[in-house]
Order: C-alpha cells, then sequence, then structure tokens
C-alpha cells in the first residue's frame, strides 16, 4: 500500500517538518563538515520534499489508489501555477543575488533546481488545463 496523505493538517504537519528538517541539516552540516556540505544539502533536500509532497498529497477528486502520473504535481492547475511562480521567483532571486550570497556554484545550483521545479510545476498545470479543456468539450 503505497503512503497517502490527504488532511490538510497533516499536509501542513509534513511541510512544517519537512522545512524544520532542512534547516536542521544544512545547519548542522554546514557547521561542522564545510559550507559545501551545507550547500548540497540545502540544494538536494528540497528537491527530495517536493517529490515526496507531490507523489503522496492526493487531491479530493483524486483516486489514492493508483499512483499519480509522473508529470502530475498538484491535483487542480490553479495550484501548480500558484508554487511554479513561487519557485521561478526564488529561482530569479537566486539568479540575481549579490555575489557574496554563496560561491558560485552553489547559487547556479538553487538557481537550476528552483527552475527545474518550477517547470515542473507549470508543466504538470499546464497539462491539467489542457485535459480540463478536452474534458469539457
Amino acid at each position: 500500500m503505497r503512503l497517502r496523505i490527504t488532511t490538510a493538517g497533516t499536509k501542513i504537519a509534513t511541510i512544517t517538518a519537512w522545512y524544520i528538517g532542512i534547516v536542521v541539516v544544512t545547519l548542522t552540516l554546514g557547521v561542522t563538515t564545510t559550507p559545501v556540505a551545507g550547500y548540497i544539502a540545502a540544494v538536494g533536500l528540497p528537491v527530495a520534499m517536493v517529490w515526496f509532497c507531490t507523489r503522496t498529497f492526493p487531491g479530493d477528486s483524486e483516486d489514492i489508489a493508483p499512483p499519480r502520473p509522473w508529470w502530475r504535481m498538484t491535483e487542480r492547475p490553479a495550484a501548480g501555477y500558484v508554487l511554479g511562480a513561487l519557485f521561478a521567483a526564488q529561482a530569479i532571486g537566486y539568479a540575481t543575488a549579490p555575489a557574496s550570497w554563496a560561491e558560485p556554484v552553489a547559487r547556479a545550483a538553487a538557481f537550476a533546481v528552483a527552475a527545474v521545479i518550477a517547470a515542473g510545476y507549470l508543466n504538470s498545470s499546464a497539462r491539467l488545463t489542457r485535459g480540463m479543456a478536452g474534458a469539457a468539450r
């Protein structure tokens, strides 16, 4: 049986726990090892969080038994457009941050990850929008 998180409160708690975990792991690695380890955690763990949440948070209208299609990240297009825009804004922020903010490689990796996540959400919403338009015909 696949793990499915269906209640809003549990989804919020899960996302909160992920963010706290990301901060703790990133800071711990950055302080106890090298800043590069912290950068790797800061870039890699959000990818794991997005993957986990998109696979385990079905919407009310979705069947919880089968897995979502690989491209589907949200139940409805609007949520994906909003999240895609937020991740795109984050990518732009990384691209335009002052040079002293982080090592160039870390900035480039953070930009790439945010941009890819944004593209994933926007692609998901575009496909859902096309599917809804086709179903309405």
